[in-house]
């Protein structure tokens, strides 16, 4: 697993507690901009069209675009686990009219990437929470584990064994996993 420098860390903890702080003062910011939005939208999902972050959003921008009578475009930006289409948002004009659509990428990419093209704190500004999602295991029938507490016992009787799907390194899905296995003493 990538180690989470401490520096990482703390940025990770002033980042959950930015977003969190400044959730509380979304209704004034609306209200003193009456205007808003004055064009489209653009909505960016940091990846690539099909996956949950996509779903999600694009519904997001079918309600919005109801709710503000202007069009919200949603726009496609995979790559770098998030990192290209997150960089695109931190470079677009601070107008209100680029929007970012992030998951929990955006701070495991801060707590576990050296060089990030942008500043997690400085460069964003968060404004609401959209959804929440569960993790799931998931193996096969084949599989003779049918909990949780088997499948971790087989996985220390059987090391380096069993493998896994994931978005790739750093991915949530990774990082939860890695979690799980050393949880589990794997």
């Amino acid at each position: 697993m990538t180690a989470i420098h401490s520096s990482r860390r703390r940025a990770l903890v002033v980042a959950g507690a930015v977003a969190t702080a400044n959730l509380g003062a979304l209704p004034l910011a609306a209200r003193a901009q009456a205007r808003w939005p004055q064009r489209p939208i653009r909505l960016v999902i940091p990846f690539a069209p099909g996956g949950s972050n996509d779903i999600i959003g694009r519904a997001l921008a079918a309600q919005l675009t109801q709710r503000f009578g202007q069009s919200v475009v949603v726009e496609n930006r995979g790559g770098g686990g998030g990192t290209i289409g997150t960089d695109t948002v931190a470079k677009a004009a601070p107008d209100g009219h680029t929007l970012l659509f992030a998951s929990v990428s955006i701070t495991t990419n801060a707590a576990s990437k050296k060089n990030l093209p942008y500043d997690l704190v400085k460069d964003f500004q968060p404004i609401g929470l959209v959804a929440s999602t569960p993790f799931a295991v998931v193996v096969s029938n084949k599989l003779e584990a049918r909990t949780l507490k088997e499948f971790l016992e087989l996985a220390k009787r059987s090391p380096r064994t069993i493998t896994y799907g994931t978005a790739g390194i750093g991915a949530i899905n990774h990082l939860g996993t890695e979690v799980l296995a050393q949880a589990g003493g794997i």
